[in-house]
This record gives C-alpha cells, structure tokens and sequence, in this order.
C-alpha cells in the first residue's frame, strides 16, 4: 500500500479537518471498509482491485473530521 493519493480512488492521506464543525450527532452514513487483503482477500475477477483502506484510517479520518 502506498501513502500517495490515486486519482482512481482509495484514501487520501491528506485529509484535513474541514472550517467549520459538523452538527452534534453528525455521521458518516456510507463508507468502505477494505483489508487487510491477506486475512479478507479481494475477489481475483475483480478488473479493478479496490484500496486497502482498514477501520482504522476510517478511525482516523473521522477523528480529523470531527464525526
């Protein structure tokens, strides 16, 4: 896994709290949740394979984010 942003997806590593603050009891209703591949492995007939992204870095991104 690399930590440089693909325009095709996948985190981004430079996610920034936003300007201003989410209303109490804001949520992020949709995310995805990938990895790691070796324990949940991808589907081989998958054309493209999709971001490792663990709960983890969804952990820190709503930290940064304030949800």
């Amino acid at each position: 896994m690399t930590n440089k942003w693909d325009p095709r997806g996948g985190p981004d590593p430079d996610t920034r709290a936003p300007r201003f603050s989410l209303p109490p009891g804001a949520c992020d209703c949709h995310v995805h949740v990938y990895g790691p591949a070796d324990r949940f492995p991808f589907l081989p007939e998958k054309a493209a394979r999709s971001f490792e992204a663990p709960k983890e870095a969804l952990e820190a991104m709503h930290a940064k984010i304030g949800a």
